[in-house]
């Protein structure tokens, strides 16, 4: 079963988006929970507990406002990293533009009416998969602006401190996300084993760390180009804690 979240403001594409994923259901032969809205504040007042099985449906063009679709799926990110999001738009030009939210979307379709019932189910048929991979492992609760949003530990690649604010911090995820938590990293280190305090600016997930370089005094992930500072206090402690895990190399 998927919950499917559909957003549209135009009402005669709003009946027609919900036929296209009604009609993938019935060939593709899953449950589907489809929720239809028309207007942001609607929406935002139905946003459900992260799940694989969230699966929006956003126009890009809300209300006038040609980002509106784009700029949502930000407050969407900032507590479901688990969710699909795919965008709908008539506009070919404005998909680069997506790339500037880092919001991980699943596709982006162009209204074509010959297209998009083939484009929404070779997508809802990624989702399927993805449910079938192994589960992610358990969740904690991070205080974000005014939400709590719950993370899969394996999702997390580390903390940053705020340079401004000493009660707040910055996540990196492993799709290459960065999102603003209200919490600070002596909070923070005590929500999971995983995380070590490998300088007083960072706090890493140890268990998606790919390799440590000893000379440069840093680590590097698993698919990402970032890497952090390790403290010389802190080298021969994360040293003990990678042997337990036989993949890391230094």
């Amino acid at each position: 079963m998927l919950d499917v979240y559909i957003l549209e403001d135009n009402p005669v594409e709003l009946s027609q988006i919900d036929n296209y994923v009604r009609q993938v259901g019935q060939q593709l032969k899953i449950q589907l929970n489809i929720h239809l809205f028309s207007t942001l504040a609607q929406i935002s007042q139905s946003l459900p507990e992260p799940s694989l099985r969230n699966v929006y449906i956003l126009d890009l063009e809300i209300g006038g406002d040609d980002q509106a679709g784009l700029k949502f799926s930000q407050k969407i990110r900032q507590y479901d990293l688990a969710a699909s999001i795919i965008f709908l738009t008539v506009h070919d030009e404005l998909l680069p533009t997506t790339y500037r939210y880092q919001v991980e979307a699943l596709d982006f379709i162009v209204k074509n009416p010959e297209k998009v019932a083939a484009c929404l189910a070779r997508d809802l048929t990624k989702v399927l998969k993805k449910l079938e991979m192994p589960h992610r492992g358990r969740t904690i609760a991070l205080r974000s602006h005014y939400e709590i949003m719950k993370v899969y530990v394996n999702d997390i690649l580390c903390f940053q401190s705020n340079p401004d604010n000493i009660h707040a911090s910055f996540m990196y995820t492993t799709n290459n996300q960065r999102i603003p938590i209200n919490m600070s990293l002596r909070e923070l280190e005590e929500q999971a084993d995983e995380l070590f305090r490998v300088h007083r600016s960072y706090l890493v997930n140890v268990a998606n760390i790919r390799s440590l370089n000893v000379k440069k005094h840093e680590v590097s992930f698993a698919a990402s180009e970032l890497t952090v500072p390790v403290s010389r206090l802190k080298m021969r402690k994360l040293m003990e804690i990678l042997n337990n895990y036989s993949s890391i190399q230094w």
